[in-house]
């Protein structure tokens, strides 16, 4: 078939106190080659939630790139749960600024990758206001020749005071052949805070 190439954008805005679940699927439908330049843009108000569920999964010939930037509100709250499996290459970026205080996200994520495939998973977390808190937890399953990258930064601002913030990535290599890189960043700007990796 004929190359397939998409570059979707999604706007969200979720509204005070308001909570929502999103969920963004990117799937091939057959094995022609495709590529995909996807953008998603949230902005949660005080007291807003939201879960976003976001499943990347095309076929050997396909090339995923998506980008989700967040921003939050006073007391939010946002939860992100990956799946990433069977293209080419999928890379999946996340950045999530915490511009109010006590708000708080979440970042989950599996990755699946055998063959030839690639996945990669870049975070970045900005904690701009005091009494944030970021939880990162991402794994990976690698087979064959496969390549599995995680590289997530959390950036604490010189006055996010009761920052707490912690990064883990697991990694199950099946074959001699298979790579995990794995690079977790901590820049921290302040005291009196809680950072693990």
């Amino acid at each position: 078939g004929e190359t397939v190439v998409t570059h979707p954008r999604v706007f969200v805005t979720v509204g005070r106190g308001s909570r929502a679940t999103l969920i963004e699927s990117h799937v091939s439908l057959d094995n022609s080659p495709s590529f995909s330049n996807a953008v998603v843009e949230i902005s949660l108000l005080e007291n807003a939630s939201l879960e976003h569920h976001k499943l990347h999964h095309a076929k050997p010939n396909g090339f995923f790139i998506g980008k989700s930037w967040i921003c939050q509100s006073v007391s939010s709250e946002y939860h992100s749960n990956l799946i990433q499996a069977g293209s080419r290459l999928t890379r999946d970026e996340v950045v999530v600024r915490l511009n109010g205080s006590h708000a708080s996200c979440s970042l989950t994520g599996l990755s699946l990758a055998q063959n030839d495939e690639q996945v990669d998973t870049q975070t970045m977390i900005h904690h701009a206001v005091p009494h944030c808190s970021s939880k990162q937890n991402y794994k990976s399953i690698l087979n064959d020749d496969a390549i599995g990258v995680f590289n997530g930064i959390v950036r604490a601002f010189p006055n996010a005071i009761g920052t707490n913030a912690t990064q883990h990535s697991r990694n199950l290599l099946l074959s001699a052949n298979a790579t995990a890189n794995v690079k977790p960043q901590l820049e921290i700007e302040t005291d009196e805070i809680h950072c693990s990796h």
